[in-house]
């Protein structure tokens, strides 16, 4: 059996592809369903920098939800600043940033300081992916809204998540609840970073992010380990639809795009007309607010 769209030579870095293999699978309708079961090794890229070490560097970055100078900006002086006037006591008296991993924190009870949360990489980690082989459109789209939320693979095998998670609001925790507010989970000028457990994902498209940092008048830091082509492969969503970068095939901004961020057309790797996504050139973040698919039950798993 052969997919609809997908095939092992789409995915630009090829050793970190362990298998690319059709299993029988169930879908998030309960339906039994062919799908793509797809083995990457972890962290396939290089990554960073996530968080300074003091107010007089320059990190990566981060779409503060804060009230004193919210937005997407890179991690410095003005952003921590902007931190401390809100409460969130991340700078000590010395002017250091302070720096943690996720899991040293998270769970603490009644903290009055705060940290900017960095992560280690496991390189052992497998990650699978299960992709229905002959995606289908659903009746109603399903949210990307949160962190928990899995958009898609990308062409290197990183998993593209929902948004990062808040500031203000704390993280949603996989019971449904939520974490502690004032921590920053710093990404880096690609829009990814290390996962708690050890592998590396995007909460943002690499492909257009140096165009949305432009556009968020953002000239001192930029992605560069991931070519900036407006009308490239980044990855397929998690219900098998190909997602593009935000140029057509006829190297236009398209215009009849859905609420997800998809439409039906020729592209330039399927002449016949196909439904498939763009990442946006402007927003952030710049990935998809929903998907219009229907998705594998448990669609991730790392082992």
């Amino acid at each position: 059996m052969t997919s609809s769209f997908m095939s092992p030579h789409d995915f630009q870095h090829i050793a970190s592809l362990i298998s690319f293999d059709f299993k029988e699978c169930t879908l998030e309708t309960n339906k039994t369903a062919t799908c793509i079961e797809l083995i990457f090794m972890s962290s396939p890229l290089p990554e960073g920098p996530y968080c300074p070490k003091s107010i007089d560097q320059t990190g990566g970055i981060y779409d503060y939800d804060g009230a004193s100078s919210p937005g997407l900006q890179p991690i410095n002086r003005k952003l921590l600043m902007a931190m401390e006037a809100d409460g969130f006591d991340i700078v000590d008296n010395h002017g250091r940033v302070r720096i943690a991993h996720p899991d040293d924190v998270v769970h603490q009870k009644n903290r009055t300081k705060k940290y900017c949360l960095e992560a280690d990489a496991d390189y052992s980690l497998k990650l699978k992916y299960l992709i229905p082989a002959r995606p289908m459109l659903r009746e109603e789209p399903s949210p990307i809204d949160n962190v928990l939320s899995l958009v898609g693979v990308s062409v290197y095998g990183v998993p593209i998540n929902g948004p990062a998670p808040s500031i203000v609001n704390g993280p949603k925790m996989p019971d449904g609840s939520q974490g502690p507010v004032g921590d920053l989970p710093a990404v880096d000028p690609c829009g990814g970073h290390q996962d708690p457990s050890g592998y590396y994902h995007f909460h943002m498209f690499p492909e257009t992010i140096n165009n949305v940092l432009l556009t968020h008048k953002i000239h001192d830091v930029r992605c560069l380990y991931v070519p900036q082509t407006a009308n490239r492969l980044i990855g397929f969503a998690m219900d098998g639809y190909p997602i593009y970068a935000s140029l057509d095939v006829n190297g236009q901004e398209p215009t009849d795009l859905d609420q997800c961020r998809g439409h039906m057309g020729i592209t330039k790797d399927f002449p016949f007309k196909v439904y498939h996504y763009h990442a946006s050139s402007t927003q952030s973040p710049n990935t998809l607010p929903c998907l219009s698919g229907v998705q594998a039950d448990s669609p991730l798993s790392v082992e």
